[in-house]
């Protein structure tokens, strides 16, 4: 009968045992839920954070592409009156180097005329000296 009672009394042990085991584990699955549930809403978080840093950069990268779209314009508006400066400057020489040549050609005309008004008054009276002369020689 001892034994019985030391068997009952050794379940009870391990029942207790078994007990205090239970409400350990229970203790430690409900902190493994706290952090669980911790870990959830960090989690929500992070994800509100990484959504709103998403938002952030699509609307730095549409700023930077219409920055780089402005610069490009800004460039070609640049290229085409820096060529438009060019083509300019290529006309201005080319009527300047004309407009010398026909300075040059009115020069040369005005001396040819100068110089056909006073073969016109030099010649005849060469002419006419030589005559004379002739006419002494004689």
């Amino acid at each position: 009968m001892e034994s019985i009672v030391q068997t009952v009394q050794d379940h009870g042990l391990r029942i207790a045992s078994l007990e205090k085991s239970d409400e350990k584990m229970r203790l430690d699955i409900t902190s493994i839920n706290d952090k669980l549930s911790a870990v959830e809403r960090s989690q929500t978080k992070i994800e509100s954070t990484l959504n709103d840093n998403s938002r952030e950069t699509r609307s730095v990268i549409r700023d930077s592409q219409e920055m780089t779209r402005g610069l490009f314009k800004s460039q070609e508006l640049v290229i085409s009156q820096l060529s438009a400066a060019l083509e300019n400057e290529a006309a201005r020489k080319h009527k300047e180097q004309t407009l010398n040549v026909e300075v040059k050609d009115k020069r040369s005309e005005r001396a040819w005329a100068a110089f056909g008004k006073w073969s016109l008054i030099v010649v005849p009276t060469l002419g006419g000296i030589a005559t004379i002369l002739g006419i002494f020689y004689k």
